[in-house]
């Protein structure tokens, strides 16, 4: 017996769902503190709003907060 229909699954978000202030962009995170995000309409970089987090030094390694902390003398690697 073949299956010849299509199947449509639909998945919610659970904060959305829950109807919870969040952000489905990457917060990146740079070795000064400072924080962007990979959504453009995101305004609050709070990194309680995101459940995705990565440090600018593990992404982008040519990233300029990086290449400032390695002038200055010190090591990022771990």
């Amino acid at each position: 017996m073949a299956f010849t229909g299509s199947v449509i699954v639909e998945v919610a978000c659970a904060d959305c769902t829950a109807e919870l202030e969040h952000c489905h962009g990457t917060l990146i995170v740079h070795e000064d503190g400072a924080a962007d995000c990979t959504k453009q309409d995101c305004s609050d970089w709070d990194p309680a709003r995101h459940s995705l987090r990565l440090n600018c030094a593990d992404e982008t390694p040519d990233c300029e907060c990086v290449r400032s902390e390695q002038q200055d003398g010190f090591s990022l690697a771990s």
